[in-house]
């Protein structure tokens, strides 16, 4: 007997049976009958404006908030996590998708008007808007080695290369292919130990140098290109040196950076933005195509189980300093806030 699929959950097949539990007024996800569960649901957080296909959902540990691209209402919405209740409104942010933080400013692409906004982290106010150097301006990465901010365009597939400090201007832009691309990119990776990008194009990872600004290398993965893409998010693993990428398919891979081969762990579906807890190893996707949160054991590579949420659910973040998990359920407009219960990852 499958119990997550009975209630509304996903689990691989074979995988021993779950029990789903409400505590108070709190939902569980995924434990075995005679264990703590996984998550649990802490708090529901309103959001304010209206619902809809909102974007990425991003923690920065040093204002202990997430930041929210709250597309349809051309926000960025501020949620404290200490409170967890919405700390500001950031208006002028047309069509919202990545967000990266520095100490001073968080950058955010502004879709709608092919700019990146820079946002002062005192004021919670847009000071500049800059040109990305291209269309459609979506993934974004803070590079603190170059003072620089990475921009990946998906309609004119390139990646913008903008000063991060004063006075904010495009340095350079440069193509992410020769070819015309069928998905083209989508979001990617900074890895601030190797001074790379990995950016998603198609069904390819290309390593970006983000000293020079070059292609170094490009990964072929084989994996469906489809109307959503290919390949898509990306997280880090330093410790096994495992770059985790998102799929459009219903699997993330598990990519060997020495060697460039994978394993594939199948998913429920495709999904978009990873993100993960590197002192509990669990990583968290948003499955569009399954409505579902989706949980994978970076240590044993075994994906856990789903836990159902919205249709179009695609972006969560984590406060690894509290274990808390951010759900961003963009068509309903709300986050809902899952404590990571650490005693059974012990």
């Amino acid at each position: 007997m499958n119990c997550f699929r009975n209630m509304g959950f996903g689990v691989l097949a074979g995988l021993f049976c779950f029990v789903f539990l409400a505590v108070g007024t709190g939902y569980s996800l995924a434990a075995p009958v005679d264990q703590t569960p996984i998550l649990t649901l802490v708090s529901t957080i309103d959001l304010p404006g209206k619902g809809g296909h909102g974007d990425v959902v991003v923690y920065d540990p040093d204002k202990k908030t997430v930041y929210i691209a709250q597309s349809p209402d051309n926000n960025v919405i501020v949620i404290s996590t200490v409170t967890n209740k919405v700390a500001a409104v950031i208006p002028d942010v047309n069509g919202g998708n990545g967000i990266a933080v520095g100490p001073s400013f968080i950058y955010a692409a502004s879709g709608d008007d092919n700019t990146l906004a820079v946002i002062d982290k005192t004021t919670w106010k847009v000071i500049k808007k800059v040109p990305t150097g291209g269309t459609a301006p979506d993934a974004v990465y803070y590079d603190a080695q170059d003072d620089k901010v990475f921009v990946g365009n998906d309609d004119s597939n390139t990646m913008g290369v903008i000063y991060s400090q004063y006075p904010f201007v495009l340095i350079t832009s440069f193509p992410l292919s020769s070819d015309k691309p069928i998905a083209g990119p989508d979001l990617g990776l900074y890895v601030a130990e190797q001074n790379r990008i990995y950016q998603s194009m198609d069904n390819l990872v290309l390593v970006i140098n983000a000293a020079t600004n070059e292609i170094i290398k490009t990964i072929p993965t084989n994996v469906e290109i489809n109307k959503k893409g290919g390949t898509k998010s990306m997280i880090y693993d330093p410790q096994k040196n495992t770059l985790w990428v998102g799929t459009s398919s219903k699997q993330i891979l598990a990519m060997n950076l020495d060697t460039g081969g994978y394993t594939k762990v199948a998913t429920d579906s495709g999904m978009d933005q990873l993100t993960w807890d590197p002192i509990t190893r669990l990583i968290f996707f948003g499955q569009g195509g399954a409505g579902a949160l989706g949980i994978i054991d970076a240590s044993t590579g075994k994906f856990l189980g789903s836990l159902k949420t919205e249709a179009d659910f695609h972006t969560v973040a984590v406060d690894y300093d509290q274990h808390l998990v951010y759900a961003y359920y963009n068509q309903s407009n709300k986050v809902l806030v899952y404590k990571e219960n650490t005693g059974m990852m012990q």
